[in-house]
């Protein structure tokens, strides 16, 4: 509770609702212990970075031996900037639609990494941190989740480190939002 209260984490609820209990209802074994779980975030990529890599190696911090605690941080940094990379995703949305609120979605059966609906605006977006460029098959399968959840956005958004295939930039939907890293730059602007 402390840390919620003085914003070093947050809580992002879950969009998927919550199932009601009638005694009468027959659930199957398999769903009955299923529940509903909130995510809990850092609010800021320095505490993220403090408890992902450095608590958990303090032992060798406190021993000198950093070059141990430096190939602890190469082996999972690639994972932690992924993160970082979706979380600037939202951040990059909020700025570009001028609103608060961009999170993931996630129930049993899918996720998607970027999603936000109020009474005028609905999108859903995937973040690709790679190594390659992404390809049109990242967006059939954006649109079919968001079929499945029996959505109609008003833009399917995929942001991409390092770009897309020739045949998604060929793509003339005005619903589709293609971002990369030059995109990022209104964050830094004031």
């Amino acid at each position: 509770k402390y840390l919620l209260e003085t914003g070093i984490i947050k809580l992002e609820y879950s969009k998927e609702a919550k199932k009601i209990k009638d005694k009468r209802q027959k659930i199957k074994k398999e769903l009955r212990s299923y529940v509903v779980q909130d995510k809990i975030i850092f609010s800021n990529h320095f505490t993220r970075f403090f408890f992902y890599f450095l608590k958990p190696n303090e032992k060798l911090i406190l021993q000198n031996r950093y070059k141990e605690v430096l190939e602890c941080i190469k082996e999972k940094f690639e994972l932690y900037q992924s993160f970082c990379f979706e979380q600037l995703s939202r951040e990059l949305l909020e700025k570009k639609f001028n609103i608060n609120g961009v999170q993931s979605y996630w129930d049993k059966n899918l996720e998607l990494d970027l999603y936000y609906q109020d009474e005028n605006l609905c999108f859903v977006g995937e973040v690709k941190f790679k190594n390659k460029k992404i390809c049109k098959n990242i967006l059939n399968l954006l649109k079919s989740k968001a079929k499945s959840l029996n959505l109609a956005p008003n833009y399917y958004i995929i942001i991409s480190k390092n770009g897309f295939s020739k045949e998604i930039d060929k793509i003339c939907e005005q619903n589709l939002l293609l971002l990369d890293l030059n995109d990022f730059k209104i964050l830094l602007e004031e």
